[in-house]
């Protein structure tokens, strides 16, 4: 248990739980074709629902994935976490091109939903303070331009 916590950095127990939740679902569940799809590459629609844990979603709802390893945790503008077996790098493949944007290797931004940024951090509506990495803290970085075209 303590190791599980420490590889994912969770700090309460309710992630831990959905995080074992999931694993467990996994081993029993395993479904080949699931594990073998490619994501799809073309660029969605800005009224198209994302499907997550058997729930469509819209994207404006969506207002960060934060990844854990090969799990990734999606915040919901109400309020609600959930909790995915795919990677970051999967849903930054469909996202990016509906104002998402990557400032570290830990989480993935909604635009419509910063409230701020500094060459340090980002703020999002949820007070959800993100760090930028090192080598796009540069403000002449192609992030920073994209951040600012999605942002205005």
């Amino acid at each position: 248990m303590q190791f599980i916590r420490n590889i994912c950095h969770l700090s309460d127990k309710t992630n831990l739980v959905l995080l074992l939740l999931c694993m467990f679902r996994s081993l029993f569940f395993f479904d080949l074709y699931k594990m073998t799809a490619q994501p799809e590459t073309r660029p969605l629609s800005s009224d198209t629902y994302l499907q997550l844990c058997r729930l469509s979603i819209a994207i404006t709802q969506i207002v960060f994935l934060r990844g854990c390893k090969n799990y990734t945790f999606c915040h919901l503008i109400d309020g609600q976490i959930l909790l995915l077996s795919k990677t970051l790098k999967y849903y930054e493949q469909l996202l990016t091109h509906q104002g998402f944007v990557r400032p570290n290797k830990s989480y993935l931004l909604n635009t419509r939903y910063v409230l701020e940024y500094t060459p340090i951090e980002i703020v999002m509506c949820t007070h959800e303070r993100v760090g930028i990495s090192r080598r796009k803290r540069n403000r002449n970085s192609d992030f920073y331009t994209v951040l600012q075209t999605k942002i205005v």
